[in-house]
């Protein structure tokens, strides 16, 4: 039985970033794995000890830095949560949470500490479409960014950047182990279908090739569809 963790959900669900927990517990069901979704609040700490997968969502730049205080509870037990093979995926500004500090309004706070890494969001708002890179994945990742957040960190990125319709660097996000962390925000695995197969194939163990229900198929061809357009409008 796979358990997921989705935290925060009623603060850091900016963008739809809800479904990726709901599409990757989809997913592994229709493939025969057992899982559950479990939604720990501000006011909760997650049995880490009974978790294998957490989903952290986007959330404006105020309500990410609200959030510094409930992480850092349990700070040390994810740093090991971690280190242990936990698998982590964080979208959009939750990004910042996972690092060693967030500057926000003129404040530098501690945040979680997973990675070597600071995210300051005074910087100036940006909308960014992309196409990237990610490791084991044939198929190019597609999203957008969309926020003030500026990374500095000295951990291995978590993308390459192929195209963008603004200068944002040869690199993006975080990545560490089985934590993983973007700046992209939304449904990021409901976008990217063959990303979502190869993170549930490393959660579940083992290959999984039931990828022919309707809403899988739906995914596909969307995902084509998108990337053409994308493609053509960052040429």
């Amino acid at each position: 039985m796979i358990k997921i963790v989705r935290l925060y959900p009623e603060i850091l669900n900016l963008y739809g970033d809800y479904a990726n927990a709901d599409v990757f517990s989809r997913f592994l069901r229709d493939n025969g794995v057992e899982n559950t979704i479990k939604d720990v609040s501000t006011d909760e700490v997650p049995d880490l000890s009974n978790t294998d997968v957490i989903f952290i969502g986007a959330g404006t730049e105020r309500r990410t830095m609200s959030c510094i205080e409930d992480i850092g509870k349990y700070s040390p037990e994810l740093i090991e949560y971690s280190k242990s093979e936990g698998f982590i995926l964080a979208t959009g500004n939750s990004l910042g949470l996972l690092c060693k500090t967030m500057t926000y309004g003129g404040e530098t706070r501690e945040a979680a500490g997973l990675f070597d890494a600071d995210v300051d969001f005074d910087n100036k708002r940006r909308y960014v479409e992309v196409i990237m890179k990610f490791k084991g994945v044939k198929t190019p990742i597609l999203g957008n960014i969309n926020g003030t957040a500026e990374l500095s960190s000295k951990d291995d990125p978590m993308f390459e950047v192929v195209k963008s319709s603004q200068k944002i660097g040869v690199t993006e996000g975080i990545r560490k182990g089985r934590t993983f962390a973007t700046l992209l925000g939304g449904p990021l695995l409901v976008r990217n279908p063959d990303l979502l197969v190869a993170f549930a194939e490393t959660v579940a163990g083992r290959p999984l090739e039931n990828k022919e229900e309707e809403w899988f198929r739906y995914a596909l061809l969307s995902y084509d569809l998108v990337r053409k357009d994308l493609e053509e409008a960052l040429k």
